[in-house]
C-alpha cells in the first residue's frame, strides 16, 4: 500500500495503522534517520506507525505491539 509516496509493509485502513518490519539494514544511522522521516510523514497524515525489527517478528510479538491499537 502506498501512503504519501511510501510503500508500507502492512496497512490496516480501518485502524489507520501501518506495520513496518525492519531488517538489519535499518540499524545504521542513515537508515534510522530515513525511517524517522518516513514515520513523521505517515504520522502527519494521521497514520499510526508500529515498527518491529525483523528478528523479533513472531505472532506473539506482533500481537503485543498491536494490542494498544485494537
Amino acid at each position: 500500500h502506498v501512503i504519501v509516496g511510501y510503500v508500507v509493509d502492512f496497512y490496516c485502513p480501518q485502524l489507520r495503522l501501518v506495520l513496518e518490519i525492519d531488517g538489519g539494514i535499518h540499524d545504521d544511522i542513515d537508515s534510522r534517520a530515513a525511517d524517522a522521516k518516513r514515520t513523521a510523514a505517515l504520522v502527519a497524515v494521521g497514520e499510526r506507525v508500529v515498527r518491529v525489527h525483523a528478528e523479533h517478528v513472531e505472532l506473539e510479538t506482533i500481537t503485543r505491539c498491536l494490542r494498544p491499537y485494537l
